[in-house]
């Protein structure tokens, strides 16, 4: 399972990305990835859908 998640506390604001494997129908191990949110270089712009 997949989950993208924004957090925000208060200050800084993070995209966020879990992985999620499961095993035996609970979770066996659990993958974050996060950064705080940045503008999309110029060079990239073109394929950004801002939302």
């Amino acid at each position: 399972m997949v989950l993208e998640a924004s957090l925000d506390y208060d200050g800084p604001k993070y995209e966020t990305v879990f992985i999620f494997e499961f095993r035996d129908g609970k979770i066996a191990t659990e993958t974050a990835y996060w950064s705080e949110a940045f503008e999309a270089p110029a060079w990239r712009a073109q394929w950004v859908e801002k939302t």
